[in-house]
């Protein structure tokens, strides 16, 4: 069953800011006070004068907090227009008033405030703002391209997650259309030749049909997994060659030699079948004496190869048959590869004498 992809978030709630972000900024924020007043201490120090430290500490802190109030402000600023195409003009506009506001609403409260708690203050409110409007105005503005930059990497990185999460749902998908494409392949080809075979052998074409169903009882009704060992990949295969054995007979020759190292490693579901179904229809089928088909595999250090070989006629010109002839094993396999490994892969088939082998070096991982 496929899982149903979870809604889509907006960057509006993607972006909000926790706790943990406050906490940051006002942290970072004291650090900048901090170091203002250790500025202004040196300064004082340097021209000889004495340093009255509380007055100092309280009036610095008056300033810098003042203008984290601020912040609130510009970061809905930020949000409702600088972030939507065809609003950043008016967003830019709006952040300078509201800096040209704050500018005369700030000292109208810290002129007050330090002469009571941190004198001496300005002269007078004026006074203070003639002085500092343009300094505060651009430090303002400083403010604000700061929370642009911050809101701007948080809407990247919510989109790469999106795109991410997105691409992995795609993939999947993929995948479980892909395997079951193969499954319902398979079956008909396993239909077909028990109904072709009923007319010569009653009997063989029942086994057949029995082990079909156990089979199937045993694959599909198996929640969907994209990997699993390929112990289990070759247990299915065995099943499969069984089934086929009371189509050939002893005409049929299947051998396996896998490593114990290679048969942990995981591989995709049903990723040999359909290639020894190839190598049975089209390259078995058509020979009077039947034939033999061999599977290989090994593992070594971080790569798993596994082959599936088949002897053909013997007397043929060992050419492939037509691609349209090998139905959607082949390519259907490859774009499984592709969705699960990308190009970390290799898919390899080549004919030989009058049969063919296909080669698949995929990453070697364990369950």
């Amino acid at each position: 069953m496929t899982t149903p992809p979870s809604p889509l978030r907006t960057p509006s709630t993607a972006g909000s800011y926790s706790r943990r972000d406050w906490a940051i900024a006002i942290g970072l924020w004291s650090s900048l006070a901090a170091l203002s007043i250790l500025q202004t201490a040196l300064y004082l120090e340097q021209r000889g004068q004495a340093i009255e430290w509380r007055p100092l500490i309280i009036g610095r802190a008056l300033d810098w907090y003042s203008c984290l109030a601020l912040a609130p402000v510009f970061v809905w600023i930020v949000r409702r227009y600088t972030m939507t195409p065809g609003r950043r003009g008016r967003g830019a506009a709006l952040i300078v008033l509201a800096a040209a506001a704050f500018v005369p609403i700030k000292y109208a409260v810290l002129v007050p405030l330090t002469r009571a708690l941190a004198p001496p203050a300005p002269r007078s409110v004026r006074g203070a703002i003639v002085a500092n409007f343009f300094t505060e105005m651009l430090f303002l503005i400083g403010i604000a391209l700061a929370i642009y930059a911050v809101e701007l990497f948080k809407r990247v990185r919510q989109s790469q997650l999106e795109q991410s999460r997105l691409g992995r749902e795609l993939a999947q998908a993929r995948l479980e259309a892909l395997t079951l494409q193969l499954q319902p392949h398979f079956l008909f080809n396993t239909l077909n030749a028990a109904v072709a075979l009923i007319r010569h052998d009653a009997r063989a074409a029942e086994d057949m049909l029995t082990d079909l169903s156990e089979m199937l009882h045993m694959t599909l009704g198996e929640p969907q997994v994209q990997e699993v060992t390929l112990e289990r990949e070759l247990a299915d295969v065995a099943r499969y060659v069984r089934i086929m054995t009371h189509r050939f007979g002893a005409r049929l020759v299947a051998t396996v030699d896998a490593t114990p190292a290679a048969r942990l490693g995981l591989v995709p579901w049903f990723v040999l079948q359909p290639l020894v179904e190839n190598a049975i229809e089209h390259g078995l089928a058509r020979c009077e004496g039947g034939g033999s088909v061999r599977i290989t595999a090994s593992a070594d250090h971080d790569r798993l190869t596994m082959q599936v070989w088949d002897s053909g006629c013997g007397g043929d010109d060992g050419s492939i048959p037509p691609k349209s002839s090998r139905g959607i094993g082949l390519s259907n396999t490859r774009h499984r590869l592709e969705a699960l490994y990308g190009d970390d892969f290799t898919f390899v088939v080549t004919p030989h004498d009058a049969g063919t082998t296909v080669a698949i070096d995929v990453p070697y991982r364990v369950a």
